[in-house]
């Protein structure tokens, strides 16, 4: 191992910035850090210290990914590798993808994180990083795990309404376990668990119906964006 490349690192860490929570997540009304939040808190120190910032994508028998390397001016390489997962087609969501990859394969080879601002609690911190919700990270009480250990919702059988006076409460049950989800697959899963009810509202309760759907759309363009 170059010892000179792992004394730059050491001290380019010792550089760095925190990256500042700049933007605010839309749905979940957190503070997060972007791209250039972080990119102009680690590059400067890594820059005076020998190393250029390299990042690239590129694919394997895994997937598509992106990978963000440190490069040190001897020669040597870290190397921190983000897969990219879609949910839909199309340059927006590619690119979405793309940066929520530069942004953690950032955060992750540097060893920083974003600084917390006095406004934000560990129910944000979860949003952010595991897509959790702030009312429920604050209780202790409410359980953040389904049956077997998955998301909420995943394997508990949907809500069988007997009549229209129960729909309300079966989609706000609904809306809360979609905000709380932090993987594509688990709407993709969510679909299909919920389809009796959905084609029920259809005939029955049309205007609930669309509003399940606006925040299905919200929730998985929120995962399209890397927001966890």
């Amino acid at each position: 191992m170059d010892t000179n490349a792992v004394h730059d690192l050491a001290n380019a860490q010792m550089a760095m910035k925190v990256p500042r929570k700049d933007a605010v997540n839309p749905f979940h009304k957190n503070k997060y850090a972007t791209l250039n939040s972080c990119m102009a808190a680690i590059k400067p120190a890594l820059n005076q210290n020998n190393f250029a910032i390299v990042q690239c994508g590129g694919k394997d028998e895994f997937g598509h990914y992106v990978e963000t390397k440190f490069v040190h001016t001897s020669g040597k390489e870290f190397v921190s590798k983000i897969y990219l997962e879609l949910e839909k087609a199309g340059m927006q969501a590619i690119g979405s993808a793309i940066t929520y990859a530069k942004r953690y394969g950032l955060l992750g080879l540097s060893g920083m994180e974003p600084d917390e601002n006095p406004d934000d609690d560990d129910a944000n911190k979860a949003t952010v990083l595991h897509g959790g919700h702030n009312k429920e990270a604050a209780t202790p009480s409410a359980p953040r795990h389904g049956t077997n250990g998955q998301a909420p919702g995943l394997n508990e059988p949907p809500l069988n309404p007997h009549n229209l006076n129960q729909w309300d409460l079966w989609l706000e049950e609904q809306k809360h376990k979609l905000q709380h989800m932090t993987e594509l697959w688990q709407l993709r899963k969510w679909e299909e668990t919920s389809l009796a009810e959905r084609q029920k509202l259809k005939a029955e309760k049309p205007s609930i119906l669309a509003v399940l759907g606006t925040a299905f759309n919200q929730n998985r363009e929120r995962l399209n964006n890397g927001v966890r």
